[in-house]
Formats: structure tokens, C-alpha cells, sequence
């Protein structure tokens, strides 16, 4: 189901303080969207891809100057002048400097046809990957950060940006639309819907509880924490520490350095439990 405009009891659309319009998705979660600069950057990407055209229009133009000019003539040509057997022309050097002067002609040439095309490429791929980055942040940045299962079931520096950061490469955008990996190679299908692409929440569900490091990541895992420092995420005045196996994982280790930080609590590895 689509996402509808979220309405008051008098049938008024809904926006935040900042003006955006409030949406509400199937799943009943609350999005604020800010279409005014999701409109511009589409524009300004729209903009820089009519300049690429006109750069690769300007390019086929001055191609049009070397119009007319047949390659294999011009070598031919070379050939001829190299038998020539005009004795004042041999004298002079006058052959040589022929030969110089059409060699010089080609390698012009098909340097500036080589330079004009990798120019327009450059420019389109430069385009394009805009285009995909500006996709990527309405798309799947968005929905890592209003995910309500990431919210309510990974530890709390592990959400957002920095869930991102743990299992963003298993979503990419394709054809304008977010889609699932198990791996770099195999698409995720739905267990919900056999045959069908998941949606975010049954897909990113399914790629943390397949994460060899999911113990580690879950709030189930650590609910209460105990005494021989395994499973303790959080500690006396809200420090946070982690086990040594989390820590051996550096975006968790980075997370949780910078949570601690940013609420000015103590962080610390938990030490081995006894043997």
C-alpha cells in the first residue's frame, strides 16, 4: 500500500515544525519528507545532465570538422610521398618533412576524437553516480534511520547511520527501486511472501539474524548482562562496554567509542571471565 498524507479530525494535512508533510506508510510508522529539496536535487541533477548533452553535442561538432578526411587515404598518401623519386625533393628534405607534417595530422585527430568522447563519459558517469547517490539517501539511508525493528530490537549504537554502516552494502538501488542481498551475488526473497523481494523491515530483520555477529548486536542477547563481562553493553552511570569479541570488530568498536562520547559516560572493554 502506498503512503498516505497524514490528516488532522478536520481533514487539514499534517506538518511538523519544520514544514514538513507528514506521511504515514503501510506499517502505520510516521515520515516526514521534505519534497521541497528532494524536488530541487532532482533538478539540479536534471540540470547537470542536460549539460553533459550539450558537452557531448559541442563534442560531435567540432568531430564534424574532421569530416571528410579518410584515414586509410591519408596513409596511403604517406606511402605515396615516401616513394617519390623526385630528386630535388629528396635533396631539399622536402619528403621528410611531408611525411612529419601528415603524421602529426593523424595523431591529431584521433587524439582529439579520443579526448572529446572520454570527456562526455566522464561527464555522464559523474552524472549519473549524483543521481544514484541522491536515490540512495531518500531510499535506503531513510529507511535505516526510521526502521521501527532495528529501533526496537539492535543495541542502541548500533542504529541509524551506523546500522548503515554494519549492513548497508546488502541493499543498492536499482531501476530507481531498493533492493536486497543476502550476499554480493544472491538477491534476499521474502519468507512472508515466497518468490517476492522483502520489504525493508522483513529484509534487514532477516540480514541481522543471519550476521554471525548477531549476539552481539541484538538487545535480547544482552538483557540484564551478567558478571564475567560476555554479554555487558551497558555499565554503572550508563558506560558502555563491550566484550572482547565485540571489540574485535571495528564499526562496533567505533560505534559504541563514539556513543560514549556523545553522552559523556566511560567506555571500556570488559576484561576475559575466569576461568
Amino acid at each position: 500500500m502506498a503512503m498516505q498524507l497524514k490528516k488532522d479530525a478536520e481533514g487539514h494535512v499534517v506538518v511538523d515544525e519544520d514544514d514538513r508533510i507528514t506521511y504515514v506508510d503501510h506499517d502505520g510508522e510516521e515520515i516526514n519528507l521534505d519534497w521541497q529539496h528532494a524536488i530541487g536535487k532532482v533538478t539540479e541533477v536534471s540540470w547537470k545532465l542536460d549539460k553533459a548533452t550539450a558537452r557531448a553535442k559541442k563534442a560531435e561538432e567540432a568531430a564534424e570538422y574532421f569530416d571528410g578526411i579518410d584515414l586509410e587515404q591519408a596513409r596511403n598518401a604517406i606511402r605515396t610521398v615516401a616513394n617519390l623519386e623526385d630528386k630535388k625533393l629528396i635533396e631539399a628534405g622536402e619528403v621528410d618533412k611531408l611525411k612529419a607534417e601528415w603524421h602529426e595530422q593523424l595523431q591529431t585527430l584521433d587524439r582529439d576524437r579520443s579526448e572529446a568522447h572520454a570527456e562526455v563519459l566522464a561527464d555522464r558517469d559523474k552524472s549519473l553516480t549524483e543521481k544514484d547517490g541522491q536515490i540512495r539517501k531518500l531510499t535506503i539511508s531513510n529507511a535505516f534511520r526510521s526502521s521501527v525493528w532495528l529501533n526496537q530490537n539492535v543495541l542502541p549504537y548500533l542504529r541509524g547511520e551506523t546500522a548503515e554502516k554494519v549492513w548497508g552494502s546488502h541493499f543498492r538501488v536499482e531501476n530507481g527501486d531498493m533492493v536486497p542481498y543476502k550476499d554480493a551475488e544472491t538477491k534476499l526473497y521474502s519468507k512472508e511472501k515466497p518468490g517476492e523481494q522483502p520489504d525493508f523491515e522483513e529484509a534487514i530483520q532477516l540480514i541481522v539474524l543471519a550476521d554471525p555477529r548477531k549476539e552481539d548486536c541484538l538487545i535480547s542477547s544482552h538483557a540484564g548482562g551478567d558478571d564475567d563481562g560476555n554479554v555487558r553493553t551497558a555499565g554503572r552511570n550508563g558506560a558502555v562496554t563491550l566484550t572482547r569479541e565485540q571489540a574485535k570488530d571495528p564499526k562496533v568498536y567505533r560505534a559504541a567509542k563514539k556513543a560514549a562520547e556523545e553522552k559523556g559516560v566511560d567506555f571500556s572493554i570488559a576484561p576475559p571471565p575466569p576461568v
